[in-house]
């Protein structure tokens, strides 16, 4: 009695709900559920693709269409998982059973996590305090190791010192916690660290008693473009003419940061609420993906 308990077990079809299901919202494991472990595959790799390029680089005016193409794309993938469940007949692999699939998702999941948590992680730019550098639309890659501040959706996972493998210095772009409201990110240009003197006068700064030398580039309407150098960074920033944003004198408190947005006439920054404690710090910037 056992084996023929056993042997129907093994040859009981999917089910054709679930295989629909599965289709739609989580495509590659419809397909090992009903037994086609290399077509998931495939289908993993590019719905990856197809989300990553409708993510980061497809322009707004393509974002429609991506959207739709990938409805349609599970869409399909979903019916063909339906009809596949309605004529399997062979016996069930282990990948296509319950616990199976939970352990294949696992697998998968567990590593993004982790990367996720401890060393990249990715942002959405909603406003234009960094343009030119970054602008409104853009998407950014950080780094988050040895950074000490690891949370996954808002969820404080661990917490810890900053090591020298987060090195930061004048120059860099960081995201960090603002100080004022933990729950909100923010990025800014570090232009100062501890014990630094920093000026900012008449759009001219000064650190340590060295002015910022910066080169015009352009000048469209009331905005100017220059090209700024600390230490051996190079970034352009803006300032808009007839505007004086952010005057100021300032020591940086040991532990801490002074940023500033490269949209200088348009950001709110350490000029207006402080330093930033290194301890807010989620991650440097890694890579920009233009939209």
């Amino acid at each position: 009695m056992t084996l023929i308990y056993q042997d129907r077990q093994l040859t009981k079809k999917p089910n054709k709900w679930i295989a629909a299901l599965l289709g739609f919202f989580l495509s590659p494991m419809g397909l090992l559920y009903v037994g086609k472990p290399l077509l998931a595959l495939l289908v993993l790799l590019a719905g990856f693709m197809l989300n990553f390029y409708g993510q980061f680089y497809a322009s707004e005016s393509l974002d429609f269409f991506v959207s739709i193409f990938l409805w349609c794309f599970f869409g399909f993938i979903s019916v063909y998982a339906y009809n596949k469940a309605l004529k399997f007949e062979n016996k069930r692999p282990w990948y296509s059973k319950w616990n199976g699939q939970i352990g294949i998702f696992l697998i998968f999941i567990i590593p993004i996590i982790i990367l996720r948590v401890f060393y990249i992680e990715f942002f959405h730019i909603p406003a234009a305090s960094m343009s030119p550098s970054i602008n409104m639309g853009d998407h950014i890659m950080v780094v988050k190791k040895g950074c000490g501040n690891y949370k996954l959706f808002g969820i404080q996972i661990h917490k810890s010192e900053r090591t020298e493998s987060c090195e930061i210095e004048r120059g860099n772009v960081i995201v960090f916690e603002f100080p004022n409201d933990k729950s909100i990110s923010y990025i800014k240009r570090v232009v100062a660290v501890s014990n630094d003197k920093v000026s900012y006068h008449k759009n001219i700064l000064t650190i340590n008693g060295t002015i910022v030398e910066n080169k015009f580039i352009s000048e469209q309407k009331r905005e100017s473009i220059y090209e700024e150098q600390l230490g051996d960074t190079g970034y352009q920033i803006m300032q808009m003419s007839n505007r004086n944003h952010g005057d100021g004198d300032w020591i940086v408190p040991e532990g801490t940061f002074f940023v500033m947005g490269d949209n200088r006439d348009n950001s709110s920054d350490s000029r207006m609420w402080g330093f930033v404690p290194e301890q807010n710090v989620i991650g440097v910037l890694y890579h920009i993906f233009e939209k």
